[in-house]
């Protein structure tokens, strides 16, 4: 099989409001395990027929209770169909091309099973969220320039834009690509749950998948006596630590996609 699944940037989009990174995965291990063009229906060594739902719990590593609950989807979105004598389709590259309008392709690693591959489907949409910060923050710095200068528009940044790529600059970014746990669960379920964005962005980094390097702010110079007694009477928020005489307020993490 395959080792990656390269689909339609729009169709992994669909895939993940209708049915977040578990549909993402269940779609690309199904595109990816298939032999040919199709799954065909064959008969077992007790002469019965293997098809339909239970032809797939047979080519691949998905069970019954996950087919059942997600491949229903994919045929209501018209990615996949059952024939019937029972072989089991999936749409091609090209016609989801054609059926999204849409030739951009991402790829996702096909795990040992559905858990690794939904997580390597996460990392496409955190990937993208990363992304997006380094522009932006390419952007606030690009605009920084403009200050006193123009007015802060599209068509001043513009301007900056074809000035710094006809001379080579580069401007380096000043502000750390950042996600909270909260925003980790956010972009994965889009619910703000602490510990669900704290567990998912363990497993990415058990995987060799992203890195993160904790960040500290100092907060004020004391000695520890002073620290202890500002603790117990309750003067700095109890998540204030102490560290080389300084209190310091441990701040969101600092996220790097591993290549």
């Amino acid at each position: 099989m395959n080792t990656t699944a390269r689909i339609n940037s729009k169709l992994y989009y669909d895939l993940f409001q209708k049915g977040g990174c578990n549909l993402v995965a269940v779609y690309c291990i199904l595109k990816q395990s298939r032999q040919g063009i199709k799954y065909y229906a064959y008969k077992s060594s007790n002469n019965k027929t293997v098809s339909g739902y239970g032809l797939l719990k047979a080519k691949t590593n998905l069970s019954l209770n996950t087919i059942k609950k997600y491949v229903p989807i994919l045929i209501d979105m018209g990615l996949c169909s059952i024939d019937k004598n029972g072989d089991f389709n999936v749409l091609g590259g090209e016609k989801t091309k054609i059926l999204y309008n849409c030739e951009k392709i991402v790829p996702i690693k096909i795990g040992k099973n559905l858990t690794e591959t939904k997580h390597n489907a996460y990392m496409v949409i955190l990937n993208s969220n990363l992304r997006s910060q380094e522009i932006q923050i390419s952007r606030k710095k690009h605009l920084s320039e403009l200050k006193g200068k123009a007015k802060y528009s599209s068509k001043a940044y513009r301007e900056l834009q074809r000035r710094l790529k006809a001379s080579g600059e580069q401007s380096p970014l000043t502000d750390n690509v950042i996600l909270s746990n909260k925003g980790f669960s956010n972009l994965k379920s889009g619910q703000e749950n602490k510990a669900e964005g704290f567990y998912q962005k363990k497993v990415l980094i058990s995987m060799g998948l992203i890195s993160s390097e904790r960040r500290f702010k100092r907060i004020k110079k004391v000695s520890y006596e002073e620290y202890i007694l500002l603790r117990n009477n309750k003067s700095i928020p109890y998540t204030y630590k102490y560290n080389n005489n300084y209190i310091i307020e441990e701040l969101v993490s600092k996220i790097k996609i591993l290549p």
